[in-house]
């Protein structure tokens, strides 16, 4: 379980939390589980989760959920 992911703002925009999220999604593929995550509604991050295929579940601001599910899910 990863409970959260913080990068510094100079090392933002460098590829380092879609290629840290892309290794947490290959090994929740391989297992078949979904992956669930919780941000801030004014995160641009949001964008991010969003390209790797996670979809909004709720949102009670000032949070969102969001849900990444396997293909054979």
């Amino acid at each position: 379980m990863v409970e959260e992911i913080a990068l510094l703002p100079d090392a933002q925009g460098r590829g380092i939390g879609s290629h840290l999220l892309r290794g947490i999604l290959r090994a929740a593929q391989r297992r078949g589980v979904p992956v669930r995550l919780s941000v801030f509604v004014n995160n641009p991050a949001q964008a991010l989760y969003i390209r790797l295929g996670f979809e909004v579940v709720r949102i009670e601001n000032p949070r969102m959920s969001m849900r990444w599910a396997p293909d054979n899910a």
